[in-house]
């Protein structure tokens, strides 16, 4: 059986930081994906978007690094309690 693009989005969180924080179970991640990107064509684009979005802000996070003669080892931000 295929892997929805749903299992992709949610192995991906699940496997974070951010996921590991959240206090959701896969289940209610997946549903809320759901609900947010209704249909698998709707959530590929959607992911698609996410995932260029990402590779551009981390791209210039490396480049102005190594302006400043320095290296990115981790991305961190605070999390709310």
């Amino acid at each position: 059986m295929a892997v929805s693009i749903y299992d992709e989005i949610a192995d991906l969180f699940m496997a974070s930081l951010a996921g590991e924080v959240s206090g959701v179970t896969r289940e209610q991640f997946i549903d809320r994906v759901r609900k947010q990107w209704p249909t698998e064509k709707i959530a590929r684009e959607q992911f698609d978007i996410l995932q260029k979005r990402a590779a551009v802000d981390v791209a210039k996070a490396e480049r102005d690094a190594a302006a400043r003669g320095q290296k990115i080892v981790g991305i961190g931000y605070p999390v709310k309690k």
